[in-house]
C-alpha cells in the first residue's frame, strides 16, 4: 500500500494516487481481479468527526499488471475546505464482489492542512 497523503486545505491538484500489490501463485493476483475496466470508487472520512467528504465518488485504475494496481481519486470542489486527518479506502466492483483496498481494515492516512497562502 501507500504511503501517508498530505493535501492544503482548497487545493484540488494533488490527486490521490495509491498502489496495491497482492500476487499469489496459489490465488491469483490483485491485477487479475481489479483491470483498467474495473468500476472503483472513493470513500474519505473525517478521522475525528466520522464525516464522510468523499462518499462514492468515481476513482479511476491507472494501471494494473503483474499483481499491482495503481488507483487514482481527483478532488472535487469543496473536498478539501475542512482541515483535519481523514482516512480514504477504494471499493473495486469485481466479478466476484466488491473488493476494498487497502485490505485488512487498513487505510490510506490522508491530511488536509491548513492553506498558508
Amino acid at each position: 500500500m501507500s504511503r501517508a497523503y498530505g493535501v492544503a486545505q482548497h487545493d484540488l491538484g494533488k490527486p490521490i494516487v495509491a498502489s496495491f500489490v497482492y500476487d499469489d501463485p496459489s490465488v491469483g493476483s490483485l491485477s487479475d481481479l481489479v483491470t483498467t475496466g474495473t468500476a472503483v470508487v472513493a470513500i474519505v472520512t473525517n478521522r475525528d468527526t466520522g464525516t464522510v467528504t468523499v462518499n462514492r465518488a468515481p476513482a479511476t485504475v491507472v494501471t494494473s499488471a503483474g499483481g499491482t494496481v495503481v488507483l487514482r481519486y481527483d478532488w472535487a470542489a469543496g473536498q478539501t475546505a475542512v482541515t483535519g486527518r481523514y482516512a480514504a479506502t477504494f471499493e473495486a466492483a469485481t466479478a466476484g464482489g466488491a473488493v476494498t483496498l487497502p485490505t485488512s481494515g487498513e487505510i490510506i492516512p490522508v491530511t488536509i492542512r491548513e492553506d498558508l497562502g
